[in-house]
């Protein structure tokens, strides 16, 4: 149905394709509220995401707008997007991290939760904490 867009984009992007062990490529409207971006994958996977999940009025606007940048972007630019790359994968790391520390604190709990019933029941006797989770009434 959109075989001569698709292999417009093909075209346009010959020679300037994603590839994960090379320098960025940066490509105008890959997203419709980005203006200009790096692609993170092989310019097909955009063209078949575009075709596959965007409504059907939008695809072709898309698949004409879809190009490499050929001109030479201000380098404050890159520079901001590089550093949003590395700041993204602190951001990962972090997460595990935090997903780690979480993970400990479970344990500790469950390891610790009759020493933590005795403290709660002697701080709190008339809580409605039923050993998992409050119990509340229906007044």
């Amino acid at each position: 149905m959109h075989d001569d867009l698709v292999k417009d984009v093909l075209a346009r992007f010959a020679g300037r394709d994603y590839r994960p062990d090379g320098p960025p490529v940066w490509a105008w409207h890959v997203h419709h509220d980005i203006l200009g971006e790096p692609l993170s994958a092989p310019i097909i996977a955009r063209v078949q995401a575009i075709i596959d999940t965007k409504p059907s009025h939008e695809v072709v606007a898309r698949l004409r707008a879809l190009r490499p940048v050929l001109g030479v972007l201000p380098s404050a630019y890159v520079e901001a997007w590089k550093a949003y790359v590395e700041a993204g994968k602190a951001y990962a790391e972090a997460g595990k991290a935090y997903a780690e520390a979480g993970r400990v604190y479970v344990e500790a709990w469950k390891a610790y939760a009759q020493e933590l019933s005795v403290i709660h029941d002697g701080e709190c006797s008339e809580c409605p904490w039923d050993g998992e989770t409050m119990v509340f009434g229906t007044d």
